[in-house]
């Protein structure tokens, strides 16, 4: 067994496939690269992971509300045209 960092490895947390942190060190197989999870390991995956979910979690909640914003704005936006174009145009 040696210890493993690098960057590309992915794995699933709660919900999520996300990408472990390249400076996370995980007991790896010399002879076939198996990745052997022991107690320290684990630990260190979650407290890495837990970091990197929640900041993923963030950047999705952003989005979702700049979206919701928007669309909220544009039909706000065409609520008071319509009310202008009610008011103006001659019946």
């Amino acid at each position: 067994m040696v210890g493993v960092a690098r960057a590309g490895r992915l794995t699933m947390y709660r919900n999520l496939e996300l990408e472990v942190p390249a400076h996370v060190v995980v007991p790896t197989c010399a002879k076939c690269g198996a990745e052997w999870i022991d107690e320290a390991a684990a630990k260190a995956l979650d407290e890495a992971l837990e970091r990197v979910y929640e900041s993923k979690l963030r950047t999705r909640l952003d989005a979702a509300l700049e979206k919701i914003l928007s669309e909220e704005e544009a039909r706000h936006a065409w609520s008071e045209f319509s009310e202008f174009r009610l008011a103006t145009c001659p019946s």
